[in-house]
């Protein structure tokens, strides 16, 4: 168990890699249909 301490602009960008990758993922899959 770790004790990080989080900040909420850290959190914010993680959760925007993830986004961005998911939309660019499926933007792929999308293209190729």
């Amino acid at each position: 168990m770790t004790f990080l301490i989080h900040h909420p602009t850290v959190d914010a960008a993680l959760l925007l890699g993830v986004a961005g990758a998911t939309l660019t993922t499926l933007a792929l899959i999308w293209s190729r249909e």
